[in-house]
């Protein structure tokens, strides 16, 4: 490191999406690791008004290149390495690419992102400036600004995970209760797994864990939300995506990752 800043303006880490541990984000190694390391060289004498940069990263789910790939494990490794980012204090955070389709990684909307990327970016950007939280332009505010994430295929024998995550955004005081439902093709209800309570004004989210091979006998899964609200009772089914069940093998890992209020 003091070699490069005896000959240039500054430090830029830009590999967060190389930080990995068994396909996931390895957040401790950034915060408490990688990121103290630049912030000590930096600290010395020699280097003081020098410039420092980091990265954060929304997963890589190349589906040629399986060694490479960093699960989007729902939102958590945006947030997460986002937020280890935000507190190292650099001069900048510079994120990953607007629309790289091949490697999943890019920010832009797609159809299986959705506009999720914006919303937490928009979150932690209001909050970085001192900013009130706000919703989006066209946000219908009667819908708890939640997004709902999973893997949209699996391979039964792995762990089907589910996450909601709340985005406070300053038009929610009270908590939204929401029970996660899954149903076969038919519509059968075949699971329905322990509510989880959001509080209104807080960034919070909660993941379920479940056997796949509990569903051996479905070709999909159709998962269903019902979120009460200040007495007020929501169910979301249509317009989600389902989640796809095979018997054997998988090369695609991408996250399904969506906003109540984006979801037609």
């Amino acid at each position: 490191l003091r070699s490069y800043l005896d000959v240039f303006d500054g430090l830029y880490f830009a590999g967060a999406a190389g930080l990995k541990h068994r396909r996931s984000f390895d957040t401790g190694f950034y915060r408490d690791v990688l990121i103290p390391l630049f912030r000590s060289v930096l600290a010395e004498p020699a280097y003081e008004g020098k410039y420092f940069g980091l990265s954060a990263t929304i997963g890589h789910e190349n589906c040629t290149r399986l060694g490479y790939t960093l699960s989007c494990d729902g939102t958590k490794t945006l947030r997460h390495s986002l937020e280890s980012a935000i507190a190292g204090h650099p001069d900048l955070i510079v994120l990953p690419e607007w629309d790289e389709q091949n490697e999943n990684t890019s920010f832009r909307p797609t159809v299986y992102n959705s506009r999720s990327t914006q919303r937490i970016v928009r979150y932690y950007m209001q909050r970085l400036r001192g900013q009130q939280p706000s919703p989006m332009d066209g946000d219908d505010t009667d819908i708890p600004n939640l997004v709902v994430s999973y893997r949209k295929i699996l391979t039964l024998g792995e762990q089907l995970d589910i996450e909601v995550l709340h985005i406070p955004d300053g038009t929610a005081r009270d908590a939204a209760t929401v029970t996660v439902e899954l149903l076969d093709e038919a519509g059968t209800v075949l699971e329905r797994l322990t509510p989880a309570t959001f509080p209104g004004g807080l960034l919070a989210d909660r993941t379920w864990q479940i056997p796949s091979e509990r569903f051996s006998a479905c070709r999909a899964l159709r998962p269903r939300l019902v979120v009460t609200r200040n007495g007020d009772t929501l169910t979301v089914d249509e317009g989600l995506h389902h989640i796809r069940l095979r018997p054997t093998w998988n090369w695609d890992y991408k996250w399904v990752k969506q906003p109540l209020r984006d979801v037609c």
